[in-house]
């Protein structure tokens, strides 16, 4: 019944009409339109349906169905509700768009839909190439408007940017573990081996593994580059929840591999996933990781959640800020951490340990300069290969065994990592490996993995 559905979004969108939006909302609706689009997708239903007042116009080909007769009949692109009823489109089609462009979270649909309700009308082309970029939620809007000045003609081009991830890899918070960005230089390293025997896995990608340890795992493109990173465990030493934070299926998925290889992974990525065996150049930019990060989770409306790349942006429920480490902060010029959101459940440090997100993001003047991992299991048990413990390197201070690049903190953590009244409760004696104080046989592992410089980041 429909045809044609992105053309004919990218067409309505780009129109610049400002009745003429994806999936039309009637003016009382309480929620926004991105909202109620999200809520219509994650309905078990075959058709996205929206409500819409008289004068509302159908932004793709579809049906409509007036409330009163309750009679549904075919409409084209650009159709007037003549009275109050609804528009209907294949719930395939928009998933399809949203795969295809992005659209994760309410605000993305927001972007997409308000960023191009503009008076002036582009051209065919341009309507293609700039609603792409507002689809995407990744570029400036791009407009191109002819007129005259003195009888001559005038163009105005506006140019379009797109969001960069960062330019850097490097894990650990203190060693600062230079990551190779590209296939070539892992295959090139000494350190760093395939794990899966030169295939590009549909949904990994090309992986590789450092020294024999399954933390972290470097996911490469088919044009070999990087494109995401693994937080791997091995679930026969550090088995899932409710025995550590991490949730099969939410933050830890399949990983295809081998227990001994980490068969469950917190699993990020850099660029498109659904691209990574099918990449072309123009999908990447030159010195940049990627345009986005993206979080596999199944319980997520398109399996993946979408973390903005600044801290003003539509924040994934249950984030919160807390503590704040410049540079600086542990001595003189010391790397920096920015400000922490940490997921929690409940407020002044009453989450549960195994309910606090595994996974933290670090922020600096509002932009995301670095993630971290914080798995948090019980009974001694630790995320490393084998379970092998840290190791005391003096002062009271925990480093990691072997090649591991796991860190082992130990309290205080306020005021760097979280406010006082935000420090967990469950974490009072983490790390202490003694069983003979309240929660001393609490454990995390936490790894920084930083995208832009840590010697240049400032608190508010």
């Amino acid at each position: 019944m429909v045809k044609n559905v992105l053309l004919s979004v990218t067409m309505a969108i780009a129109s610049g009409d400002d009745s003429t939006v994806l999936l039309q909302t009637s003016q009382g609706d309480k929620h926004s339109k991105g909202q109620r689009i999200l809520a219509e997708v994650a309905k078990d239903s075959s058709t996205i349906r929206v409500e819409a007042a008289a004068g509302d116009v159908a932004p793709v080909a579809g049906s409509y169905m007036a409330k009163m007769s309750q009679k549904a009949v075919e409409v084209a692109t650009g159709s007037v509700a003549p009275q109050a009823g609804s528009f209907c489109v294949p719930k395939q089609d928009v998933l399809l768009m949203q795969r295809t462009y992005g659209l994760n979270t309410a605000h993305d649909f927001e972007a997409a839909l308000e960023g191009k309700q503009k008076k002036d009308t582009p051209t065919t082309t341009e309507a293609a190439t700039t609603t792409e970029a507002a689809l995407a939620g990744k570029q400036q809007t791009a407009t191109t408007k002819t007129g005259s000045l003195g009888g001559k003609q005038q163009t105005t081009t506006t140019t379009t940017k797109t969001e960069s991830l960062g330019s850097r890899l490097t894990a650990g918070i203190w060693a600062q573990n230079v990551m190779p960005q590209t296939l070539d230089e892992a295959l090139e390293s000494e350190d760093w081996h395939e794990v899966n025997a030169g295939t590009c896995h549909p949904e990994f990608g090309r992986r590789f593994q450092r020294k024999g340890i399954i933390t972290p795992t470097l996911m490469y493109n088919n044009l070999g580059r990087i494109a995401g990173m693994q937080f791997a465990v091995d679930t026969e030493t550090f088995p899932l929840y409710p025995d550590s934070n991490l949730k099969a299926g939410e933050s830890a998925v399949p990983t295809g591999l081998a227990k001994s290889r980490g068969d469950y992974a917190l699993t990020t990525y850099f660029s498109d996933p659904s691209k990574i065996c099918s990449a072309s150049p123009a999908d990447t930019s030159a010195g940049s990781l990627g345009d986005r990060l993206w979080v596999a989770n199944t319980s997520a409306p398109l399996g993946f959640e979408a973390i903005p790349l600044r801290s003003d942006d539509d924040m994934p429920g249950g984030y919160v800020p807390s503590g704040c480490a410049p540079t600086g902060f542990a001595y003189p010029n010391s790397p920096g951490m920015g400000t922490h959101w940490w997921r929690m459940t409940q407020p002044n440090g009453e989450t549960p340990c195994n309910e606090a997100g595994p996974m933290f993001l670090l922020y600096s003047r509002g932009r995301l300069v670095a993630m971290g991992m914080t798995f948090v299991g019980f009974d001694n048990r630790v995320p490393t290969v084998g379970n092998k413990r840290p190791v005391e390197i003096g002062g009271g201070r925990l480093g990691p065994p072997g090649d591991e690049m796991w860190e082992f903190a130990r309290q205080d953590l306020s005021p760097w990592f979280f406010h006082k009244h935000d420090n967990p409760e469950c974490l009072a004696n983490f790390n202490m490996f003694n069983s003979s104080i309240p929660g001393g046989t609490v454990t995390t592992g936490t790894l920084h993995v930083f995208f832009s410089d840590p010697l240049n980041i400032t608190c508010p």
